[in-house]
């Protein structure tokens, strides 16, 4: 099961909104070094599945968490995040 905060929100998320804001915001400011955007990985859940790595393990546990949630019949509202517009 994934780590969870006191309200059963998995914290991965909270830290994924955290790291995005902070890419944003250096993507913003023009400093170095420049970051930009990745290829877009091919082969999905199935061969990040398939390499046997850490990403198996996040994805097993979010599988989990979303079975969990589901099983319980008491909805999760995630919070609205705006994405990033640049400009």
């Amino acid at each position: 099961m994934a780590d969870t905060d006191v309200f059963g929100n998995p914290l991965h998320v909270k830290a994924y909104h955290r790291l995005r804001h902070d890419i944003y915001a250096h993507i913003q400011s023009g400093l170095l070094p420049i970051l930009g955007e990745s290829p877009v990985p091919r082969g999905g859940y199935e061969g990040a599945i398939a390499r046997d790595g850490v990403l198996k393990q996040v994805i097993l546990s979010n599988s989990e968490y979303v079975k969990n949630v589901q099983s319980s019949g008491v909805p999760v509202q995630l919070p609205y995040v705006q994405d990033f517009v640049p400009g």
